[in-house]
């Protein structure tokens, strides 16, 4: 039975069904306001050169402090960045590498079967928190290669701060679209 479950699923992913629903999602940019006011108060200490730090601390530290209207406008600019939509295709691959690792260290097996939907959310926070570090680094105009994005992987792992929620499903769904 679930075999077959999975074999529809596959079959609808191909046909395109599933990416046709998922973009008529409407957008719920609150979750993903308090994914980027929360990267903002991380103490990310990632294996960068000094002006690259400290280029990075003062965009979080910048975040930290904004207004909602300022966040949400800043979250606009990041979502719409047509040279953040290039970047990440062009580096798709290590996207997928990383998700994949973070997706078979951390979901599956699972300590607890039950807990699936808060470590769905857990894997889309990463994503996007990812995304938006790589977008802060393109809008600073800083070196963005494999290795830079290694040390932001590492140093959001080293200081992972999950936070649940009521509604880690609908937070998940909404870091993704």
């Amino acid at each position: 039975q679930i075999s077959a479950f999975g074999d529809e699923l596959v079959m609808l992913m191909q046909q395109g069904a599933m990416a046709e629903a998922f973009a008529q999602l409407p957008p719920v940019d609150t979750y993903k306001l308090a994914e980027l006011q929360a990267l903002s108060r991380r103490d990310l200490d990632a294996s960068l050169d000094p002006l690259t730090g400290m280029t990075l601390v003062l965009k979080l530290n910048e975040i930290n402090v904004m207004t909602p209207r300022y966040l949400q406008e800043m979250l606009s600019d990041l979502e719409s960045d047509s040279e953040l939509a290039a970047f990440m295709q062009s580096r798709r691959s290590v996207f997928i590498h990383v998700l994949l690792y973070a997706f078979y260290h951390h979901v599956f097996p699972g300590a607890d079967e039950r807990a699936w939907e808060q470590e769905f959310n857990r894997l889309c926070q990463h994503f996007f928190s990812l995304k938006m570090l790589c977008g802060l680094f393109i809008q600073g105009y800083l070196v963005l290669d494999d290795e830079t994005i290694a040390a932001l992987f590492a140093a959001w792992h080293r200081s992972e701060d999950v936070r649940g929620g009521d509604n880690p499903l609908l937070a998940g769904i909404s870091l993704l679209r």
